[in-house]
């Protein structure tokens, strides 16, 4: 049986604020926990048992259940060589799209991280299998050792096949966390994630391109600085209650219509007067010692630390081919990304078309995140041209190029899709295949050629080899072999 809350949910009207969420319409009940015995149940729950670094290690005696919630000791205490023990529970069952609520009250001390969040598995000693699947980790909240009592961090990190954030926000004003009980929640979809505090939603991510994976629900607090400084503590969490979708309620699918229909409202442009070919830098044939890195909604290019003059030509050039419709004039724009309080116009690379590198050095523009920059124009002929990025320093991360004969034209936003086709080529028949797949040119088996393919109106796509996959072994580009890595 759920707990009765009336006297604070009449507080929260009184006061205009939520105390607790309620999952959105659409949605049933398929776990639920209040920890209202004496002991953890232990066919719901099994115990976080790993440690972190030299500082703490999670054990089963730090976990208790008494006042109607599950207790998490945090204590300063040697233990097999650690300095702090803390703990964890993780959920015996797996689950992938639904409602995920919780109601906790933070320890928020220094020292201490606290997180209600999933995994793929249920610990961290992955197998080989385990590492090659693809999976992201939804983080409801996470308490960092260094925050204060009124903030905390949210987001979803993809970890196979590419790896880095691709959301992330730090939430700051909040009461103080140590106080009360607040309530945190997740609404994971097909189409999207929602981030709530007290019931109000805080942002919407649209994973309709990345993993979506099954995943354990982790309840859980580690030492991660300390043992200086750090005291003795507690985290209870009141209860965790999953939903699941009704996929056949009209509800639900009313609700996913807004939410998608916001998507395509947001990632809409214009097109230019002229003809434009998108390139996505992360499609490059060879791309050097640069890699391939997910950044936000973005999947992108990322540079080398440091790159020095005398670094082997492959190691800093990344390369690709196009084949342009028609010869004229085209601007070339790159979309490249700064930071405007962080060291700016230090992550930096340039570019060259047909051999000739543009003026501008990109990673220059000095605002927050990505933003389209300017490359200049370049004559170029119809047929196969060849494009470089060239790396310059500290970690220049490069999303997208434009080529585009608008000569007044300036892209926004994320810029256009790309909508070429892949031609493969294999075992003596040619079959087509729409690239809506990041992962389709992953077998390094198969030999793989591209041609381009005609859309409406003058926009073109570009002839991109689509051997682009890191993985892959760089000896099956059968164009331009010079640049190959040594073998």
């Amino acid at each position: 049986m759920l707990k009765s809350r009336t006297a604070i949910m009449m507080l929260a009207t009184l006061f205009g604020v939520s105390a607790h969420a309620e999952p959105p319409a659409g949605y049933e009940l398929v776990f639920s926990d209040e920890f209202d015995g004496d002991e953890l149940d232990t066919s719901k729950w099994i115990y976080r048992e790993t440690t972190r670094g030299t500082v703490s290690i999670c054990l089963p005696r730090n976990i208790g259940v008494d006042q109607g919630s599950l207790r998490i000791d945090l204590r300063v205490e040697e233990h097999d060589g650690f300095p702090m023990t803390c703990g964890g529970v993780i959920t015996r069952e797996r689950f992938k799209y639904g409602y995920f609520e919780t109601h906790v009250k933070m320890d928020a001390g220094y020292g201490w991280h606290e997180a209600f969040w999933t995994a793929a598995t249920s610990d961290f000693d992955l197998n080989d299998q385990e590492r090659v699947y693809e999976r992201i980790e939804i983080d409801a909240f996470e308490h960092y050792s260094q925050h204060d009592e009124h903030e905390f961090t949210y987001g979803i990190i993809e970890w196979h096949p590419l790896r880095g954030g691709i959301s992330r926000d730090v939430y700051r004003g909040a009461p103080d966390l140590s106080a009360d009980f607040h309530t945190f929640a997740f609404e994971f979809t097909p189409d999207y994630i929602n981030f709530f505090f007290e019931g109000k939603l805080l942002r919407t991510v649209d994973v309709r391109h990345v993993p979506h994976n099954l995943a354990h629900v982790w309840l859980s607090c580690i030492g991660t600085r300390g043992p200086e400084g750090v005291e003795d503590g507690e985290v209870r969490f009141d209860y965790c209650r999953i939903y699941e979708i009704d996929f056949q309620s009209q509800e639900y699918e009313d609700r996913r219509r807004r939410f998608v229909k916001d998507f395509e409202s947001i990632a809409e442009h214009v097109p230019s007067a002229g003809t434009d070919l998108w390139i996505e830098a992360e499609r490059f044939a060879a791309i050097g010692e640069w890699t391939i890195q997910r950044d936000g909604a973005a999947v992108v290019l990322r540079g080398a630390t440091d790159q020095s003059t005398s670094a082997a030509e492959w190691k800093r050039i990344a390369r690709t081919t196009i084949e342009l419709p028609e010869a004229g004039l085209y601007r070339l724009w790159v979309r490249s990304k700064d930071f405007e309080n962080n060291e700016p116009r230090t992550r930096t690379f340039r570019a060259s078309v047909a051999g000739r590198q543009s003026k501008t050095t990109f990673g220059t523009h000095g605002q927050e995140g990505y933003a389209w920059q300017d490359g200049g124009t370049f004559e170029l002929p119809a047929g196969p041209v060849g494009l470089e990025l060239i790396d310059r320093r500290f970690f220049g991360r490069c999303d997208k190029l434009l080529l585009t004969t608008d000569e007044h034209y300036q892209p926004g936003g994320a810029g256009g899709r790309r909508t070429w086709y892949t031609w493969q080529h294999t075992l003596g028949r040619t079959e087509r295949r729409g690239d809506d797949s990041r992962t389709q040119n992953r077998c390094a088996s198969i030999t793989h050629f591209s041609r381009p393919t005609h859309v409406t109106g003058t926009q073109c796509t570009a002839f991109i080899p689509c051997n682009w996959w890191p993985h892959a072994s760089r000896s099956r580009v059968d164009c331009n072999k010079s640049h190959l890595d040594p073998q």
